[in-house]
């Protein structure tokens, strides 16, 4: 895997303000938020991604967890090493970026199933492969727009493991950040403080864990 560097070239960050984090930032400042990363169905966003420091280093402690939780069972450790891919999304401007967080994420993922298991899976691989490609996207975060030429919605994917199958609803990114209040007491909200609720744009049928690829 390419060698990741804090400036890539000088041309993309005058162009683009491009300067990845390097390993040890990173680490001490998801120490901030530790008790989040033992919890395998945390969800995190990363708005600028680049191609991934902070998403790999939170993969790679999720799937610690997952090791040693559930790794003596293949089928579990299957399950959840999906559920914590599930829960990483992150979004990046530049398209080549996009492509190397995706690739260095599924590759934290085989290397570690590999090692575990001497009869690995194509379909789980597949199924990892097809969620990155929907949880790591191309587009700008504060315009909230995707597409070549910025113009679409950004979309994101939630995904919910119910029993050995995922639900999968689409929203629009605008959706998750905009403030949308609802008075009164309501199920989002113990003090009856105002509570936003998205409404999903797309509801897909329960897939099993190992089939997701399949999930259009």
């Amino acid at each position: 895997m390419t060698k990741n560097t804090s400036v890539k070239s000088k041309q993309r960050t005058i162009d683009f303000g491009e300067v990845n984090t390097n390993k040890k930032i990173v680490g001490k400042m998801l120490d901030l938020v530790k008790p989040e990363l033992e919890r395998i169905d945390s969800r995190f966003l990363e708005p600028a991604c680049g191609d991934g420091n902070f998403l790999c280093e939170i993969f790679t402690k999720k799937l610690d967890v997952v090791q040693r939780l559930h790794s003596k069972q293949q089928h579990d450790y299957e399950k959840f090493s999906i559920l914590a891919c599930s829960s990483i999304y992150g979004i990046e401007l530049l398209d080549d970026n996009v492509l190397l967080a995706r690739a260095r994420l599924l590759d934290i993922f085989t290397k570690s199933y590999e090692n575990l298991y001497p009869d690995t899976k194509k379909e789980i691989i597949k199924s990892l492969k097809f969620i990155l490609s929907k949880n790591i996207v191309q587009g700008d975060a504060l315009s909230f727009l995707c597409g070549e030429k910025l113009d679409q919605p950004l979309i994101l994917s939630e995904w919910s493991l119910i029993e050995d199958s995922f639900k999968r609803r689409e929203f629009a990114y605008k959706d998750f950040i905009s403030y949308s209040p609802i008075d009164g007491p309501n199920l989002f909200s113990d003090l009856g403080e105002e509570a936003f609720i998205p409404e999903s744009i797309k509801d897909h049928p329960l897939m099993k864990y190992s089939k997701i690829y399949g999930n259009n």
